[in-house]
């Protein structure tokens, strides 16, 4: 099972998830995160998933992590890191204050949270609209009307 699958089978059957978007860039997050999820309490998860250290060093080039503490309230809740079994000593040893990280069980079904990621006490959460018009676009993704990947026009129909 691929860490993607892994991370949306976590989302939706751990915690819960209401919506979850795959590639996707929300105009009420910041980034565009690997995973995005909304949950019941209408808070936001964000999951990078990291296959190499070098991807993961990567990740603090990015705006999002530069511009941290300006931006607190477009950023999500929760922020995890997810790599392989092999790289989590590695990534825990780097592991920015800000984010959780978790591996991914040899099966691929069952994911383990090694470091539990700090709630942003700062991040809004979503309004029902904001919600409903995710699901929108989650549903959309589903049945392939929207391809993963940069931004597309149909896109803008959803736009929060």
């Amino acid at each position: 099972m691929s860490l993607e699958s892994s991370a949306v089978h976590w989302l939706r059957f751990k915690r819960r998830a209401l919506v979850i978007l795959l590639e996707r860039w929300p105009l009420c997050s910041f980034a565009r995160p690997d995973v995005f999820a909304v949950t019941k309490r209408r808070e936001t998860i964000e999951i990078e998933i990291k296959r190499s250290m070098g991807d993961f060093r990567a990740n603090g080039r990015k705006h999002h992590v530069a511009f941290r503490e300006a931006m607190l309230h477009q950023l999500p809740h929760f922020a995890f890191f997810l790599v392989p079994h092999d790289m989590a000593d590695r990534v825990a040893a780097e592991l920015p204050p800000w984010a959780g990280l978790m591996i991914a069980e040899r099966d691929g079904y069952d994911l383990e949270v090694l470091v539990r990621a700090p709630r942003n006490d700062k991040a809004r959460r979503l309004s029902l609209l904001q919600v409903c018009r995710l699901g929108l676009l989650m549903g959309a993704q589903l049945y392939g009307h929207i391809p993963p990947g940069p931004r597309h026009p149909v896109e803008a129909d959803y736009e929060i």
